[in-house]
């Protein structure tokens, strides 16, 4: 039964956007140019591949569907505040991967730097970042 009152969890929220969609035996094409998205965001709904869709993307999703949208964007809040409080472990690995990523990009920026520091002053002192250049 769709009852967007009784979700909790993105995996809830998932479950119910799908059901809406089989509901009204939508394609993925019907329903992106009624809800005027692309079919590739409905598909990613619909499978579950995005956890917790935009809230304009949600509105447009479920009001395409014939649905009121106050309810709908109440479960993705409550969604959003229990995946900002309780992150699965999947949003937790990408979010370290993000991190190794921002990582590595200062460590090469600091690189990049020293090695222009030591190109500018080839007889001086060695680049030690405590004593006095």
């Amino acid at each position: 039964m769709i009852d967007p009152d009784r979700i909790k969890t993105s995996k809830e929220l998932s479950q119910q956007l799908r059901a809406l969609f089989k509901e009204g035996r939508w394609s993925h094409r019907r329903l992106a140019e009624a809800a005027g998205l692309s079919p590739a965001t409905v598909h990613a709904i619909v499978s579950g591949a995005t956890e917790l869709p935009r809230t304009g993307t949600l509105v447009a999703f479920v009001t395409a569907c014939g649905q009121r949208k106050e309810p709908w964007v109440a479960a993705r809040r409550r969604v959003a505040d229990v995946t900002a409080t309780n992150p699965t472990r999947e949003q937790l690995r990408r979010q370290l991967d993000q991190l190794r990523v921002r990582a590595e990009r200062a460590e090469a920026e600091l690189e990049a730097v020293l090695r222009d520091r030591i190109e500018l002053c080839p007889g001086g002192p060695p680049v030690s970042g405590g004593g006095r250049p």
